[in-house]
């Protein structure tokens, strides 16, 4: 009886200190998960993302963080330089990857020190900027247009130039009568000089 009550005691005792220490356990328990990405896993896109985010639930260790991008095979394509901010984990994603599926794998460390991996997939249509090429392609059809436009208008045939008066046989008239009314002028006064030199 009195072993009884002894262990009772004691048990008392204990039972403050056990619920003071669980806050503490709690967070050395909880390990951070993915909670959002952008684009969302399995999302299909028309076009390239800019940029891939991960939202994890607690601050990561930016040194432990590392991510690599897969092929629809689950072959490595290249490993990205990621930026990390408390939660959150942000890569640029490559311009020149052609569109595909692609999957983004991940391992990052909690604040507990638990290690995390996993992965989002996601695919494509297009990759965001077009190539000059393609561009240079897409401008010909538009030139090609242009120019069968321009052979199909037919050309507009521009007035021949004026003739010159002296080629045209109306205005000739008047320059006759002119140069006869001069002639004859010219030989009014010379036949009035001949006359006066003939009195002298």
């Amino acid at each position: 009886m009195k072993r009884g009550r002894i262990l009772g005691a004691v048990l008392l005792a204990a039972l403050p200190i056990a619920l003071a220490a669980l806050p503490l356990a709690a967070p050395a328990a909880a390990h951070t998960d993915l909670a959002s990405s952008t684009p969302v896993d399995g999302a299909y896109l028309s076009v390239a993302p800019s940029r891939v985010v991960l939202e994890f639930e607690s601050a990561l260790l930016p040194e432990t963080v590392n991510v690599s991008i897969l092929d629809s095979q689950g072959a490595l394509v290249t490993e990205v330089d990621p930026d990390v901010a408390d939660a959150t984990v942000s890569i640029a994603w490559p311009a020149s990857l052609p569109a595909g599926d692609y999957s983004l794998a991940y391992r990052v460390v909690s604040g507990d020190g638990h290690p995390v991996t996993g992965e989002i997939g996601f695919r494509y249509a297009s990759s965001s900027s077009a190539s000059p090429s393609a561009a240079s392609a897409r401008a010909t059809p538009s030139a090609s247009a242009s120019a069968s436009a321009t052979l199909g208008t037919p050309a507009v045939a521009s007035p021949p130039p004026a003739a010159p008066d002296d080629q045209n046989g109306t205005p000739a008239m008047p320059n006759l009568v002119i140069g006869g009314v001069l002639l004859l002028g010219a030989l009014v006064v010379s036949g009035i000089f001949a006359a006066r030199a003939r009195r002298s």
